[in-house]
């Protein structure tokens, strides 16, 4: 078959075809610009000031007095 006369629509871009070579507008720019970032999370760093002794702890689920809030569970399923 003649380059010519080649249909190219059923030849994988990454393959060379008979002397075609693979050009670098044909790779994928996996550079930093070209793929960006979704999103950035910013987590503060936590001061824990008062502790639960540890069967309050295990009873809590938290030995951290700053993170044993309360649970309502409106909305949603949760009834």
């Amino acid at each position: 078959m003649d380059i010519y006369q080649a249909d190219l629509t059923i030849v994988p871009k990454d393959c060379e075809i008979q002397g075609i070579p693979k050009l670098p507008c044909d790779e994928p720019d996996t550079s930093a610009l070209s793929m960006p970032a979704l999103g950035m999370a910013y987590v503060p760093v936590q001061r824990f000031r008062e502790l639960y002794d540890l069967s309050t702890g295990l009873q809590t689920g938290t030995i951290f007095k700053e993170l044993d809030l309360p649970f309502y569970g409106i909305g949603g399923t949760l009834l």
